[in-house]
């Protein structure tokens, strides 16, 4: 009776480690930080997979994401972009983008080909910030984060409008709320 109860247990340790015991790798693990810790110091978070929120909007030649509590001193903002295969459709200049709603193949982002979870939150996140002629709500993202690379000459090469902003490319929309009406 011990020796068969010895391996329902040893069975049971295994059955649950098997299930429950995955660990995922730390560079999935997403690194809570503000919006004004990350534009802040931009490069300390390149290519970090990160967990924000703020404001998200959309409009002609805006898809950013922001917090009115943070007085942004770098002078450069976060454009937004979905992982995987589909865009966001943003429009804007220089270098120029927008209008094609699916990429023949999934964004890859310093060799991380990127993914997008598509749940009721990204469909609800979808609906608020894609209407017309604007849209924004209040959101927390999951995403991998590319700062604007300043150049020698003093330029900077970056995302979005006129290339002036670092990037995060949108994974996982965890949370998203239509934003208070004031």
């Amino acid at each position: 009776d011990n020796v068969r109860m010895r391996r329902i247990v040893v069975l049971l340790v295994l059955a649950i480690t098997a299930v429950g015991g995955e660990r995922k790798p730390a560079e999935h693990v997403p690194k809570p930080v503000t919006i004004c810790e990350l534009t802040r110091n931009a490069s300390s978070y390149e290519s970090v997979r990160v967990q924000v929120t703020g404001m998200a909007s959309r409009s002609f030649e805006n898809f950013t994401i922001s917090d009115a509590g943070c007085p942004n001193n770098t002078g450069y903002g976060v454009w937004l972009e979905y992982g995987g295969k589909l865009s966001s459709e943003s429009i804007f200049c220089c270098p120029g983008a927008g209008g094609v709603k699916v990429r023949s193949t999934p964004l890859t982002i310093n060799g991380i080909e990127t993914v997008i979870v598509k749940n009721r939150q990204f469909d609800r996140f979808r609906r608020l910030v894609h209407r017309e002629p604007s849209g924004a709500a209040t959101a927390t993202l999951i995403g991998r984060f590319l700062a604007l690379q300043k150049k020698p000459d003093g330029g900077t090469e970056g995302y979005g409008h006129f290339g002036l902003n670092h990037l995060l490319v949108i994974e996982r929309v965890v949370d998203v709320a239509p934003l208070e009406k004031r």
